[in-house]
This record gives structure tokens, C-alpha cells and sequence, in this order.
């Protein structure tokens, strides 16, 4: 009996002894676990959407959001995606062939015209004003391009300079190989960043320039220049303050005539009567008045031969004596600029003579007034056209002379051409 005893312990010890090694290396059993408990919100909404693979594997937040905007943006078609970052459609330009231009398009708006430029003389030095532009930030005075071919490179050409001190221009900086250059140096360049009112430019660029200005240096095409009529030189616009060159330049050559500068348009203006007619006591002129400039300055009158007296415009049609009405004031590249306007005069006891012109804002007017005689109360004007037309005898047409013209003659006319 003891010996089953003992037997039956030893056999439970060895049994224990061994389920417990078994669950050291195996580990516990598994326990069943739900799916669901383990996945967050965001993948739950993923998989309603039948994203989920079925395989008992979730996927990670960004493959499932890749095929998700895949499937978004199927309905797109591929021509339809020309965007620069796409790979389909045509090539991204490349950015050199896209500012290929750059240069030219800068010397485009940096380039003057000559009603941008005025020159004005006096006794020692010339005032150069120069019209503001958007893109043009300041100005530098040059010799002329290609008078130096030896050096021939971006900005070879000389600066001009003044021998003394100049008010005016004096302490202006010039920017040049990454240094300011100017009175510290001694060197008064012909240059300006800065603006000064004009009349009628409204904002321009002023230098003051001597006589006599030098170029070059004493190591290199030292020289000295004599501004006066028939000059050249070089006015270089710059996009960038103090003549940076780094943000372009353009070169604006010109020869040196006052009178070509002087801001004055030397197209001088027309005007005519392109109707006439009567209204009760009052004679009806309508006006045409043509000019190349935009604006006109105004209209004057003159009645039998004192001075002048300024037109005035009313907006109503009221009729007053030497009142003016206007019809039309337009301005285009083929005509010009054209104004139209009534001019109404009154017949008084006695008969006036009037003349009518216009000026423009250069000074420059007709070379042809209007002059009309306007008559006495109660005599229609028709009439007096009439009889001015009766009243003006013909030309005496100059009579041939068939002479021969001997040598020692003093007639200075030559001989005919049927001779």
C-alpha cells in the first residue's frame, strides 16, 4: 500500500513538473479577441467604404488615403492635365528660354522718344530734363556708342563727368563694380536718381551740364567734350537707382540741337469753317480744328484786329455773343486730334470783322485763322459772301515773254522752257 503511494506522488510531481516547462516555452494559449475592438476610428470609416482588404491585415492611413484621391480623380482626363508639375501634356519650358527676351523687353521701356527729352541753354551750362517713367529709377550722361571699339563690352562707353562741383547733380552716387562712387572720389558724374517737378512733364529727371565736360581718366582715353549744337552723346536709362547695371540699361544716343529738344512740337495746328449758317440775329460758325498733339490749349478771338481774347465754352446751348459751344473732341493715332465746336457772333449796328485761332500747349498755332466779316442787322450774311465774291477781281496771270535774253542784260528772269 505504501509502495502505490509513493508512486502515485512521484508520477504527479514529474507531471506538474512538466506542464509547467511546456507553458515557459510555448506561453499561454491564445484567447479570442474581436477585430473591430482593435482598430481606430479613421480606419472604421475606411473600412465601411470597403477598403479594407479582408485579410485580417489593416493598412496603414496613407496607402488607404493614396487609393482613395486615385479613385477620386479617375474621372479626369489626361489632356486635361497640362499643369507644369504633370507628367503627361508637353514639357515644362525651361527657365532660360523663358526670360530669352528679358533684355530686349527692358530696353523697350527704358527708351526715350524726343518729346521726352527737353534741353534748355544758358550761359554756361544746359538744363536736360527728362520725362519719368514707370520702369526708369535714374539716368547717366555717356560718350556715345561705339566711339571707343577697342573696349567693347556692357557699358565700355565713358561717363561724363563735370570738372567742378555742382549743386544740382553734385552729390548723387554712382554704383559701380559693387562700389559708390561720387564726391568722396572727386569724380561729379552727369547722373540722378532723383525727381524734381516739371510743367509739363508733371515729374522729370534734371541734370545740369557745364560746357565742358571730361571723360575717361588719366591711366586710360582721358578726353574733354564741348556741348554744343551737333554733339553727340549718349543719355543711358537705368531700371535700378544709383545706375545699377545689374538690373538693365538702355542706351538713348542723341545729337545735341536745341531746337529739336526744346519741347516744342513743330507740327503747327489747322483750322477751318466746315458750316456756316444764321439764327435770328445771331450768325452760327461751326469750327474744325485739327492738330498732331493731344491737347489743345485754347481758342482765341479778335475783333476787327485788337488783341486777342480767349474763347469761352459754355455746356448748355445758350446763345451769347463770342460764346462757344463744343460738339466733338476726340483723339486717335491716324487723325490726330480733332475738335469741333459752334462759335456764335452777334450782328450789331455795325459790321465786325472777326478772326478765330487756336494754340496748342507748345505755343504753336495756325498758320491760317478763320476771318470772316459778319455784317449789319437785318443783312443776311449769304450777301455778304456774294458781293465779296463779285468785289475780288482775278489774278492778272504774268504775261510770256519771248526775248531773248542777250549778255549783258540785267534781267534776272530765265529764259522760258518753249525757248
Amino acid at each position: 500500500m505504501k509502495k502505490t503511494i509513493i508512486i502515485f506522488i512521484i508520477t504527479f510531481i514529474t507531471l506538474s513538473l512538466y506542464s509547467a516547462r511546456n507553458e515557459e516555452e510555448q506561453g499561454p494559449p491564445p484567447l479570442y479577441k474581436d477585430k473591430n475592438d482593435e482598430i481606430n476610428e479613421e480606419q472604421r470609416v475606411f473600412r465601411n467604404k470597403k477598403n479594407y482588404d479582408g485579410r485580417g491585415e489593416d493598412r496603414t492611413f496613407r496607402e488607404l488615403r493614396k487609393k482613395y484621391n486615385s479613385k477620386k480623380h479617375k474621372h479626369r482626363k489626361k489632356d486635361e492635365l497640362n499643369v507644369p508639375w504633370s507628367d503627361n501634356g508637353r514639357k515644362r519650358r525651361k527657365r532660360r528660354k523663358k526670360y530669352a527676351n528679358y533684355k530686349e523687353l527692358i530696353k523697350a521701356k527704358l527708351s526715350l522718344k524726343q518729346s521726352d527729352i527737353i534741353i534748355k541753354a544758358n550761359k554756361s551750362y544746359l538744363d536736360l530734363y527728362i520725362r519719368k517713367k514707370p520702369e526708369i529709377k535714374s539716368i547717366l550722361l555717356t560718350t556715345a556708342t561705339g566711339d571707343f571699339t577697342k573696349n567693347r563690352q556692357p557699358g565700355s562707353e565713358y561717363a561724363l563727368r563735370s570738372m567742378n562741383y555742382v549743386k544740382e547733380n553734385g552729390n548723387e552716387l554712382f554704383f559701380y563694380k559693387g562700389r559708390f562712387l561720387g564726391k568722396a572720389q572727386k569724380l561729379f558724374f552727369l547722373i540722378t536718381s532723383s525727381l524734381v517737378k516739371h510743367d509739363k512733364f508733371k515729374k522729370a529727371f534734371y541734370i545740369k551740364i557745364p560746357r565742358y565736360v571730361v571723360y575717361g581718366y588719366k591711366w586710360e582715353n582721358f578726353g574733354t567734350m564741348r556741348m554744343a549744337e551737333g554733339t553727340k552723346f549718349n543719355i543711358r536709362t537705368f531700371a535700378g537707382k544709383f545706375a545699377n547695371y545689374r538690373r538693365g540699361y538702355a542706351d538713348n544716343v542723341i545729337t545735341l540741337n536745341l531746337s529739336l529738344y526744346s519741347g516744342k512740337d513743330f507740327y503747327k495746328p489747322s483750322i477751318s469753317i466746315y458750316k456756316l449758317g444764321e439764327s435770328n440775329s445771331y450768325v452760327v460758325i461751326f469750327v474744325e480744328y485739327k492738330d498732331n498733339n493731344r491737347y489743345f490749349k485754347n481758342f482765341l478771338v479778335s475783333e476787327n484786329g485788337k488783341e486777342y481774347k480767349e474763347i469761352y465754352f459754355s455746356k448748355l446751348d445758350i446763345v451769347r455773343d463770342l460764346r462757344g459751344i463744343l460738339i466733338y473732341s476726340k483723339y486717335d493715332i491716324i487723325n490726330k486730334k480733332i475738335v469741333k465746336f459752334k462759335f456764335y457772333i452777334e450782328k450789331k449796328s455795325k459790321a465786325r470783322e472777326i478772326e478765330i485761332t487756336g494754340s496748342d500747349p507748345s505755343g504753336n498755332k495756325p498758320d491760317k485763322p478763320i476771318k470772316i466779316k459778319i455784317p449789319e442787322k437785318g443783312i443776311s450774311i449769304r450777301n455778304t459772301i456774294r458781293q465779296e465774291g463779285i468785289n475780288k477781281k482775278p489774278e492778272e496771270k504774268p504775261k510770256k515773254t519771248t526775248e531773248s535774253k542777250t549778255e549783258g542784260s540785267n534781267n534776272s528772269t530765265p529764259p522760258s522752257i518753249n525757248e
